[in-house]
């Protein structure tokens, strides 16, 4: 019986590696990353430029690209065993409204995107009778529409809970 249990167990590990192999397949460098955004995109397009961003030492990274006349986001999880990488998702374009919440291994946090005319500096979130206010980082000067919380939010917080996030700037003046 105990062979039994030690042959599942190696069997379970093994195929769990398998897995976790598969999933993460793309190599950390810049010309896998950009193949992946590419293939996630399903359009000939030509990327110039690639930078990485991550996520508060946590395993996933934000990649800003540019493509054409359009700049443009993904987001990817680190396998620490292999050292290689899985896209989340793609987002082609960072001028539309787009808020997302990316889950770490170090906890959520919330990627804000848009065409916004100021800068932001705090968005607020309404859970039930409860408002979050979580300032915001702006990732990169150049990607000028791409913010992220600089804190973890609350597991509790929802994609849905998102679609009505105020937004405000400096001057506590609603941005959107």
């Amino acid at each position: 019986m105990k062979n039994y249990i030690i042959i599942i167990s190696i069997l379970l590990i093994f195929t769990v590696f398998l897995i976790i192999q598969r999933t993460y397949s793309i190599e950390s460098n810049e010309s896998a990353m950009t193949t992946s955004i590419q293939q996630q995109l399903e359009d000939d397009i030509e990327i110039s430029s690639i930078e990485e961003y991550d996520i508060s030492k946590s395993n996933s990274k934000i990649v800003l690209f540019e493509y054409g006349n359009k700049k443009g986001y993904a987001v990817f999880k680190v396998n620490y065993v292999n050292k290689k990488l899985k896209i989340i998702f793609v987002k082609s374009n960072i001028l539309d409204k787009n808020i997302n919440i990316i889950h770490t291994n170090r906890g959520n946090y919330i990627l804000l995107s848009g065409n916004y005319n100021e800068k932001i500096n705090y968005i607020v979130v309404n859970e039930g009778n409860t408002k979050h206010l979580f300032e915001v980082a702006l990732i990169n000067e150049n990607f000028r529409n791409l913010y992220i919380t600089l804190e973890t939010i609350p597991r509790s917080l929802t994609d849905t809970m998102l679609n009505d996030v105020l937004v405000y700037n400096k001057d506590n003046k609603l941005v959107y």
